[in-house]
């Protein structure tokens, strides 16, 4: 059988466009890190190797890191203080009432006292002690101060709006950073088998 010119040039260009297709590699450059070829179907990949400690679900990470990162704690709780402070500075708002009391052991001899009606004294001296009480009650409420305790109220709820905001700020840098490093961690677990490292 005679094998015409032009289709045995067709087929050497054929089989030489693969290697025609590819740079000229530079022998002075290391050599580029290449992953195994995946297994044929019917091979199952390697096993993993058991992990030393529980393995953690994304959503335990994220709880643990919300209950006991230290940012987080400080944050939370700097919020409550200046939610704190926004009650206290509402404090002068409200009707204020206050009570005293006072106990003494005396004699029954009268003793003028002042805001306190006089009794009628006892005929003569006496040495006999008796029980003395008195109870006080003061009632008052702010009618106006010219907004100035207002104000006071305004100022100390924006600052606990702005520190709430900077809790939620905390605890979505903290998701992501937790987030991150989950599956950093899970991926170089995944790879570990096929690049032949020890699984993390």
């Amino acid at each position: 059988m005679t094998v015409r010119p032009e289709l045995t040039a067709v087929a050497l260009l054929l089989a030489a466009a693969p290697a025609l297709a590819q740079p000229p590699a530079d022998p002075g450059a290391p050599p580029e890190p290449t992953l195994p070829s995946a297994p044929p179907p019917t091979e199952a990949p390697p096993p993993l190797a058991a992990p030393a400690g529980r393995v953690l679900s994304l959503a335990e990470a994220l709880a643990t890191a919300r209950a006991r990162q230290p940012t987080l704690r400080q944050a939370r709780a700097a919020t409550q203080v200046a939610e704190a402070r926004a009650d206290e500075a509402r404090a002068p708002l409200l009707p204020q009432l206050q009570g005293s009391g006072q106990y003494q052991r005396t004699t029954a001899n009268v003793v003028p006292r002042p805001g306190i009606a006089a009794l009628q004294a006892p005929a003569g001296g006496s040495w006999s002690t008796v029980n003395y009480w008195i109870y006080g009650a003061t009632a008052s409420m702010l009618v106006y101060d010219f907004g100035q305790t207002w104000e006071k109220w305004d100022a100390a709820k924006a600052s606990a709006r702005s520190q709430r905001s900077t809790e939620i700020a905390t605890v979505v840098q903290t998701d992501l950073s937790v987030r991150s490093v989950y599956f950093l961690a899970r991926a170089a677990r995944d790879l570990a088998p096929w690049l032949g490292a020890p699984a993390g």
